[in-house]
């Protein structure tokens, strides 16, 4: 039991090793930024594993948080001290709780945002995302993903949104806000992002796309699918979601169940 044990462990610690390549954003771009947002309910250990995630494979990316106005100064200068800019959420026109990723369509200073949820891990470059204009997201079966968001900043947009009638109906979700909001989702094009063309033309005054699953593996899902379809020279594509608390990576029992923990060491 120990022997298969060991070998289980071993496997998990050289197969799922991150990339450690840097990618080719210059430092000087300031324009593109990767932003997550730290509410009251957001678990500390989560930003810290995507903290980790993020300088092993895109370090020179530029990284900000919006952290609830209850974080303490310890937390915050923690966060600093691993590379994020540090920013209250009063800094965001029309943030709530409920609405958290809504205003990142305001901040017209950046050029592109990718937006992650701070219960990810990115296992690999995604730096690739900065070329899809407009608004993009992964489309999962149960309608359009927002734990990855890539967001082309524009003030109308962001008018819309907010005049919608059913934005300050928090009864539902953000996710099924922006579902309703982006509703022909699922029938926008494929952002082809090593040719910059998409598969087909959708006339849109504000550009929309779908970008591939691989931004968006839940865990689940990541065991399921064999390792071919999910995985690069043994490295796992490219961000991956835990989901329920219970299976975080820093809880000590799901390093002997779940290779994928070993992601962060």
């Amino acid at each position: 039991f120990f022997v298969l044990f060991f070998c289980y462990i071993s496997n998990g610690l050289n197969s799922n090793k991150i990339n450690n390549n840097k990618n080719n954003i210059s430092k000087d771009d300031i324009y593109n930024v990767i932003i997550t947002v730290m509410s009251e309910n957001t678990i500390f250990e989560s930003i810290l594993v995507l903290t980790e995630s993020l300088q092993e494979t895109n370090p020179k990316i530029r990284k900000i948080i919006y952290v609830h106005n209850q974080t303490s100064t310890e937390r915050q200068e923690k966060i600093q001290s691993h590379g994020w800019e540090v920013y209250k959420t009063d800094n965001l026109l029309y943030y709530s709780e409920y609405r958290s990723t809504i205003p990142l369509f305001g901040l017209t200073q950046f050029n592109r945002i990718i937006f992650l949820s701070p219960y990810s891990v990115v296992s690999n470059q995604i730096d690739e995302l900065f070329k899809c204009n407009g608004f993009c997201a992964v489309q999962q079966d149960s309608g359009l993903d927002t734990f990855v968001l890539v967001i082309t900043p524009n003030t109308n947009i962001l008018n819309q949104i907010t005049s919608h009638s059913q934005y300050n109906n928090y009864i539902l979700s953000e996710k099924e806000f922006l579902n309703l909001v982006f509703a022909d989702h699922e029938s926008v094009p494929l952002y082809n992002f090593d040719s910059g063309i998409v598969y087909y033309e959708y006339p849109t005054k504000y550009p929309e796309y779908r970008i591939p699953n691989i931004y968006s593996a839940d865990i689940f899902f990541y065991y399921v699918r064999n390792s071919v379809w999910w995985e690069s020279n043994g490295i796992p594509k490219v961000i991956i979601f835990y989901g329920s608390e219970i299976f975080m990576p820093w809880h000590w029992y799901g390093y002997g169940v779940f290779s994928l923990h070993w992601l962060w060491y």
